[in-house]
């Protein structure tokens, strides 16, 4: 296989991966420009980087411009309700650096669509068309190969067939590049994985401790006369005896959660008394409920503690089962380290190759053209506010 072949292979290895387009219909943002600000995050770990100073109604880029209209509607949704309520000093402050976001967001798009067709093989023309009328077929596809409902779509935010498989196309290309230069065949070594793991795992790989348990909760202004008997005990005296009858009926073998059905109190009565599990050392439990986590974390699982008398209550627990806190081990999260050490290594190579692309570009006037863009976004939305 010579280079010219084998290249080609490669591009189209890519070419087979899907174009995701989350948001390019029915996201809300107006679109008479080349792309949502949504459309401009389709392609992976864009992080705009510092670009030379430059200005005015439009922004060349190399053989192609930025106009001002691509920037301010685009960005309608985010800047009329500001420009509305806000002096232009005020609009100029918050406003500016996510038209310098968008202006840069567009310039990488541009750049990497200009590398990515400067370095295209000879015969990509071909598996292009044959990716993007895939898509079309996908897309026709998610309105129940309704074609009318299709187009519809598309005319709703500014677009045509023509324009779609424009926009594909471009994507597509750019996707094909981006991923062609990322790759990387060097294997992540096994120090760089234990060395991320020990840079993230208090953060990232903690287990809570848990405990379950099952509670009797024994309420003394609800005994019945019954209960209460005749020996002259006031209701909290009342509901000890019976905590401590139902603890010596546990201790000789009865099930706690029949005896919480019959004896408890509390609505969990229906459930054999089971709490759901607790976090210990949260403070998630008001008083004197509170009490029940003290004794709870004393306990082994199968072990019952009390009666425990508090503040109206009086308690019988069982703890049905204990997890320890600790981190999950290096072994568990292996696999998804590895993903990740690879994730950031393909960033920074991405971040290298938009430093040199940039570098490259003769871009002249970028900060005027922001400061035109903002003040032009608030002369607009603040004048449509009388509209």
């Amino acid at each position: 296989m010579n280079e010219t072949i084998k290249r080609n292979a490669e591009w189209l290895c890519w070419l087979v991966f899907p174009v995701v387009l989350v948001g390019i219909w029915g996201c809300g943002a107006d679109k008479k420009g080349k792309f949502t600000d949504t459309e401009m995050a389709r392609f992976p770990l864009v992080t705009p980087s510092n670009l030379p100073a430059s200005g005015g109604m439009v922004l060349n880029i190399n053989t192609e411009t930025i106009a001002v209209e691509e920037v301010v509607n685009v960005l309608k949704t985010a800047l009329e309700r500001p420009a509305q309520s806000v002096s232009a000093d005020a609009f100029q402050v918050r406003a500016r650096p996510l038209v310098e976001d968008t202006v840069r967001e567009k310039v990488i798009d541009i750049l990497l669509y200009q590398q990515a067709k400067s370095k295209a093989p000879e015969q990509i023309d071909e598996a292009l068309d044959k990716a993007v009328e895939l898509e079309v077929n996908r897309f026709v596809a998610e309105y129940g190969n309704n074609y009318a409902q299709a187009q519809a779509s598309l005319s709703a935010v500014g677009m045509d067939w023509k324009g779609y498989r424009d926009f594909q196309r471009k994507s597509l290309l750019v996707q094909s590049y981006v991923a062609t230069e990322l790759k990387d065949e060097k294997p992540v070594m096994h120090n760089e994985l234990v060395e991320y793991y020990q840079s993230v795992k208090d953060k990232r790989f903690q287990i809570e401790g848990s405990i379950e348990l099952r509670v009797i909760d024994i309420m003394p202004e609800r005994l019945t006369a019954e209960q209460i008997g005749t020996t002259g005990q006031s209701r909290p005296e009342a509901a000890l005896r019976i905590g401590k009858e139902l603890r010596e009926r546990i201790d000789k073998g009865e099930d706690f959660a029949q005896l919480a059905k019959t004896y408890s109190n509390d609505i969990r009565a229906t459930v054999g008394g089971l709490w759901r599990p607790i976090v210990p050392g949260k403070g998630v439990l008001a008083k004197p409920f509170d009490i029940l986590e003290s004794e709870a974390v004393k306990l082994e699982p199968g072990q019952v503690a009390g009666p425990i008398a508090a503040e109206g209550h009086v308690f019988l627990l069982r703890l049905e089962s204990k997890k320890v806190a600790g981190e999950k081990s290096f072994a568990e999260v292996q696999a998804q380290l590895e993903a990740e050490v690879k994730l950031l290594k393909k960033k920074q190579r991405y971040d290298k190759m938009l430093d040199k692309i940039i570098a490259q570009a003769d871009i002249k006037n970028l900060d005027q053209f922001v400061d035109h863009c903002t003040a032009e976004a608030y002369r607009r939305y603040r004048v449509e506010e009388g509209n």
